[in-house]
């Protein structure tokens, strides 16, 4: 038999995934998540996703994965294209180092 794989949040965030709801009037993979209310990013990050990326809202697949990500655990993530996956793992590996 195959060895047992220990179990890991798996996010399906494609557009229209559940996670913390669209913001009104933006595209439907767009949450009501604000990056500055995810604790574990330092405020270097939040000034540089704000200031320099002009980024405040999260993405559907950002606001489930970050948090549990920024916590040390794994996830697998399952979203369409351009809906914020790469950015989503690459805030955490930048906290990290």
């Amino acid at each position: 038999a195959p060895p047992a794989v220990p179990a890991r949040p798996v996010v399906n965030a494609g557009a229209g995934g559940a996670g913390a709801g669209p913001a009104a009037g933006l595209p439907s993979f767009i949450s009501s998540t604000r990056f500055d209310s995810v604790a574990g990013i330092s405020d270097a990050s939040r000034r540089g996703l704000k200031e320099v990326l002009k980024y405040e809202l999260m993405t559907q697949v950002q606001a489930q994965t970050l948090p549990v990500i920024i916590s040390g655990e794994d996830v697998l993530a399952k979203a369409k294209t351009g809906t914020g996956k790469t950015l989503g793992f690459l805030v955490p590996i930048v906290e990290v180092v």
